[in-house]
């Protein structure tokens, strides 16, 4: 077996807002030889904080009942912990991997269990890119990808666990040697417009699609 194991988060906002945290965390782990799905895990999260405009993000737009959360949510922490062993050490890979590293590393302040060179696999959305528009700096958005491979975009998407069930589905299909069928759209690029350059310092905007990374500054 060749197995993938693929992560995805809700949160209540964007990782530039830094009270955001994880309120759904699921993981698929995906055998990419037939793929099929070997297993698959999903939780809520209770934020140690809702922010300013949390409850409404969690509630229109990923489409979960903060007051379920708040009821039944894991703390952040032990989500982590559950996490890591169903993974039972194999590589988190995310098709938005800056975004969802930055989310599951607030899970954990302290980063105890996050010290592992090994913990992250490569960018999913880079691969794919890299496949089916011959650059890995193209932004794929998800839905988009999954359009691509021919697939039909289930009504429940932004729930953690389908989404990251699309994420495997499209890289086993690229993988395999699957035919796109429909062309690329969307956003195109990560490097920022000159007009948006950012001052020195390095400065990241994120967006829900992917990371901007500036050009000027420390690291």
């Amino acid at each position: 077996m060749s197995l993938l194991c693929v992560i995805d988060t809700e949160t209540t906002g964007l990782p530039d807002n830094p009270d955001a945290q994880v309120v759904e965390v699921a993981a698929t782990i995906y055998d990419l030889s037939t793929g099929q799905e070997v297993r698959c895990w999903s939780t809520l999260v209770k934020p140690t904080t809702w922010g300013e405009d949390g409850r409404r993000v969690a509630s229109e737009i990923c489409g979960l009942d903060t007051d379920l959360i708040d009821a039944h949510g894991e703390e952040p922490v032990f989500a982590l912990m559950r996490l890591l062993d169903f993974a039972r050490g194999l590589p988190l890979h995310a098709w938005n991997r800056p975004f969802d590293e930055e989310m599951i590393r607030r899970m954990d302040p302290k980063e105890r269990r996050l010290d592992k060179p090994d913990l992250w696999g490569p960018c999913l959305m880079r691969e794919f890119s890299a496949i089916s528009r011959g650059n890995a700096d193209l932004r794929s958005k998800l839905t988009y990808a999954y359009e691509q491979c021919g697939f039909t975009e289930p009504s429940n998407a932004h729930r953690a666990l389908v989404d990251a069930r699309m994420a495997a589905e499209v890289i086993a299909f690229v993988r395999n040697g699957g035919t796109l069928v429909k062309p690329a759209r969307g956003p195109t690029t990560y490097a920022k417009p000159a007009a948006e350059a950012a001052p020195q310092g390095g400065k990241r905007k994120w967006t829900p699609e992917g990371m901007l990374e500036t050009s000027g500054g420390a690291a």
